[in-house]
C-alpha cells in the first residue's frame, strides 16, 4: 500500500465519524470487507494529490455514505 492509500483511509475514517461515531473493531471489520480495491500500481490510479478522492470511494463502498453529506 502507498502513502496515498493510507492517507485515504485515515481521511475516510475521520469523515465517517460524524455519521457513525466511534465504533468497535467488529464494526470496522464488517464495513471494510465491502471494499474491493486492487492496490497494484497498474490498477490503483490514485496519485499523491488524490487522498480525498480515494476517501470518497471508501466512504461510498464501505460505509455506504453520501459523500456530499460527510
Amino acid at each position: 500500500m502507498s502513502v496515498t492509500s493510507i492517507n485515504g483511509f485515515i481521511i475516510a475514517f475521520t469523515r465517517q465519524l460524524e455519521s457513525n461515531g466511534i465504533q468497535d473493531f467488529d464494526f470496522y471489520d464488517a464495513k471494510l470487507k465491502n471494499l474491493n480495491i486492487d492496490f497494484s500500481k497498474a490498477i490503483f490510479t490514485y496519485t499523491s494529490s488524490q487522498y480525498r478522492k480515494f476517501s470518497n470511494q471508501i466512504l461510498q463502498e464501505a460505509f455506504e455514505l453520501d459523500i456530499d453529506k460527510v
